[in-house]
């Protein structure tokens, strides 16, 4: 299989890559697989991406679906479909308009929106802006449902797992739990169910 490098600006067409860089302005015009894909700047895909190992550094557009094993996303990401992925890493923004399926979820967000999340153990810290976390700032949410779910100054209509730990200002519709339930004092919730 071939590498991609783009060093300023390019386009990538459909293909099965090794290694797919981009460091400045890269765009995807077709459903790509490969091993890695790293990306420092602006990237825009088209289409579908599968991978191993994914990194965004800056701005990222994806309008396919996205399914990896090992994504780290810092500065900010948009991914019109679906994700799927073993492990997220995510030290900025993102807005995912299809369900987020993964098994464990690392998020230390600013300003962030997300359908439905799925998955293990879901872990997301809202930090704002500057380490400020206003009531515009909450990371805003349908439901999250997974084993272990630690979560911090969320908007969610319904939190459902085992394990649920709801913290800062979180302001959540329905929360159900199996096992072990913590909240905030400071956060407000609707309704609570024990499964």
């Amino acid at each position: 299989m071939e590498n991609i490098k783009i060093s300023g600006s390019g386009v990538i067409p459909s293909g099965t890559y090794d290694e797919v860089k981009v460091a400045g302005n890269g765009k995807i015009v077709g459903d790509i697989t490969c091993s890695t894909l790293k990306c420092a700047g602006n990237l825009i895909a088209e289409e579908n991406i599968s991978a191993k190992l994914v990194t965004f550094s800056g701005k990222s557009t994806i309008k396919g679906n996205m399914e990896c094993t090992d994504i780290k996303v810092s500065g900010f990401a948009e991914f019109s479909k679906t994700v799927t992925a073993t492990h997220m890493r995510i030290r900025g923004s993102v807005i995912i308009e299809g369900d987020l399926n993964v098994d464990v979820l690392d998020a230390k967000l600013g300003k962030s929106a997300f359908k439905n999340i799925y998955g293990d153990n879901i872990h997301i810290k809202n930090e704002g802006l500057f380490g400020l976390v206003t009531a515009t700032d909450r990371v805003i949410l349908d439901e999250i449902e997974a084993t272990t779910i630690n979560v911090d100054s969320i908007k969610a209509n319904r939190v459902s797992g085992r394990d649920v730990y709801i913290n800062g200002e979180s302001i959540i519709d329905v929360v159900e739990y199996s096992e072990h339930l913590t909240i905030s004092k400071y956060a407000k919730v609707n309704e609570i169910i024990k499964l």
